[in-house]
């Protein structure tokens, strides 16, 4: 074993040089595939748990609504198979690329035995596996972060109250210690179960094995590496901010400031993607050098390595670069100097009512709510009713869907939630009570299937009936039905709800697009702008994420958290600069990665 820090930073720099070009690309088409295939399938995949579980998101609380439904719990468990399936990948790709430019692997077999570990994940093994992706998780908070594991961490519902006391301190800290400890007994993990066939389970007894004693200098060396290249980085970021201070002291210079964002971005990514490689270096080349697992490496081929792109792909890295400056640009010429998104309230204030119940409403008209949005299914007798499941199981408890009921059955049945109660409102009795207290309504069309072919006619009298139509908006997922709507009846302000989304945003006969969080990206956004059609976000609860869409062009949010929308939105300076642009951008990029 190496036994200098000065040996180790030689040897990890001489292979990192060596193969610039191939690790560089490697993480680039890795970053993106994650970006756009492995995020948007678990997207989809928590869209499912949650629709199925008629939740509007998860929380501690939401285990019995799943456990008790199959196909929420069916795609919980596909969830979980995917989150940790596409965490190992990544790890596995990057490691199989170090360990090729020191020993010759068999990436045949690799790809032969994939199956097999992918079985394994179905078995008691995953719960292994998910056993390590937990201890790594509360190490993302403090700077380990790796892929789609940055996206984790403690919840503040769980870490806030520890904090509280002496004693919650003490507990929290002790925690923490244990968790850094067993993180690094485990470190080898993800190494040793991509270069051989053995079993989560055997793998975490051959790491706890090969970190003891003075195997832990390669840790120790990674973590004086990553500390001092911490600190210089902060010098770094310091000198820029004042070198662009002094060329632009108004800072009111977009392309200078442009310079400056991705100048910084650029530092951001290039020391996470070096620190990732360093610690995979080390971990990989101290692997390959131990007596004991040399004999273990099932994929070790004869043939000496040929590893690494054609060169032409390093154009790809020009082409990410250009992608990079357009879109940050765009982020900063796109961002308002101060929010104007209109506060739509999902379902209306559910902290103070069933949701989508009239007192619901009322209470977020009393938060402030420009908009209270709401849900509305048609009854057998071809009322409306204003619910979001078709399902009465989840509020009401009874196992009968809306459709099969009439208006007068629907309505005489109480909700229950949060320690609320309440009745189903038919939209007459909603409406009226929202014109009474001068409540604007987002009214989002839910068709189950059992509407008849006029169904769009029979919406249309009634809200012509209730005189709705003006200073309201209607949405719904169904694009045939908002269409129709939009050009029965031009006036109204009609939207589509777009549940996933890559790339721009195709024009339809519709006056604007509530896109869900995930999808958003400023390609969406530059594309409803070009169209001048508003865009709204759906639905937004994560305090992060509030932050980071107050600061963007979106013309909405519809969330739960009414009082955080209002204290994020507070904190947004009208007379902010590029410059001051620039920082609240970088604050959400470091917050979030």
């Amino acid at each position: 074993m190496i036994v200098s820090f000065r040996a180790l930073l030689k040897e990890t720099w001489k292979n990192l040089w060596q193969h610039l070009w191939t690790y560089l690309l490697t993480a680039i088409i890795l970053q993106i595939g994650l970006a756009y295939l492995a995020k948007g399938l678990l997207s989809f995949l928590f869209n499912r748990v949650v629709g199925f579980a008629g939740l509007i998101n998860l929380t501690p609380d939401s285990w019995s609504a799943i456990r008790h439904h199959p196909l929420a719990l069916l795609f919980f468990c596909l969830y979980l198979l995917v989150l940790a399936g596409t965490i190992y990948l990544e790890f596995a790709i990057l490691t199989i690329t170090v360990a090729r430019t020191y020993q010759p692997l068999s990436i045949r077999q690799i790809i032969k035995d994939l199956p097999q570990k992918w079985r394994e994940l179905c078995s008691c093994q995953l719960l292994v596996f998910l056993f390590y992706l937990t201890l790594m998780v509360p190490l993302a908070v403090y700077g380990l972060k790796f892929g789609l594991l940055s996206h984790f961490n403690i919840p503040n519902v769980i870490s806030d109250p520890l904090v509280k006391s002496s004693l919650g301190k003490f507990s929290y800290l002790t925690g923490l210690i244990l968790i850094v400890y067993f993180n690094l007994r485990f470190i080898y993990f993800i190494p040793l179960y991509t270069i051989n066939n053995r079993k989560p389970s055997q793998v975490l007894r051959d790491s706890w094995q090969l970190t003891r004693g003075t195997q832990i200098k390669v840790l120790a060396f990674f973590g004086c590496y990553s500390l001092s290249t911490g600190l210089g980085l902060t010098l770094i970021y310091s000198g820029a901010a004042l070198l662009f201070d002094q060329l632009d002291q108004a800072g009111n210079n977009l392309l200078l400031q442009t310079s400056f964002d991705n100048l910084v971005r650029f530092l951001n990514f290039g020391t996470i993607l070096e620190l990732k490689y360093v610690l995979i270096i080390l971990l990989t080349s101290h692997l390959l050098k131990h007596k004991k697992y040399q004999l273990h490496l099932s994929y070790r081929s004869e043939d000496r390595p040929v590893w690494g792109f054609p060169h032409w792909t390093r154009l790809l890295i020009p082409l990410t670069l250009l992608t990079c400056l357009i879109s940050n640009g765009l982020s900063l010429y796109l961002l308002p100097h101060h929010s104007q998104a209109l506060l739509i309230a999902h379902r209306g204030d559910d902290t103070h009512g069933v949701e989508n119940s009239i007192t619901a409403m009322q209470a977020a008209h009393k938060a402030g709510a420009d908009y209270s949005e709401m849900d509305v299914v048609m009854t057998k007798d071809q009322q409306f009713v204003v619910s979001h499941d078709n399902n009465l199981k989840r509020l009401t408890g009874l196992d009968k869907n809306i459709s099969d009921l009439t208006l007068a059955q629907v309505i005489k049945l109480k909700t229950y939630q949060n320690g609320h109660s309440d009745h189903i409102a038919s939209l007459d009795e909603f409406m009226k009570a929202a014109q009474a207290c001068h409540q604007k309504i987002a009214i989002e069309l839910k068709p189950y299937g059992h509407e008849p072919a006029n169904y769009v006619d029979i919406f249309l009298k009634k809200l012509k009936d209730l005189k709705a139509v003006q200073g309201n908006k209607i949405m719904s997922m169904k694009l045939p039905v908002i269409e129709a709507i939009e050009r029965k009846l031009p006036q109204a302000d009609t939207g589509y709800l777009v549940s996933l989304q890559f790339g721009p945003l195709p024009p339809h006969k519709v006056d604007f697009y509530a896109i869900e969080e995930f999808s958003y990206n400023n390609v969406a956004a530059l594309s409803a702008y070009q169209q001048k059609k508003d865009l709204y976000v759906w639905t937004v609860n994560d305090d992060s994420l509030l932050f980071r869409f107050l600061h963007s062009p979106v013309n909405g949010i519809i969330t739960d958290k009414l009082t955080d929308f209002k204290t994020n939105q507070k904190e947004i300076d009208p007379q902010d600069s590029y410059f001051d642009r620039v920082i609240r951008l970088l604050k959400i990029e470091f917050t979030d990665s």
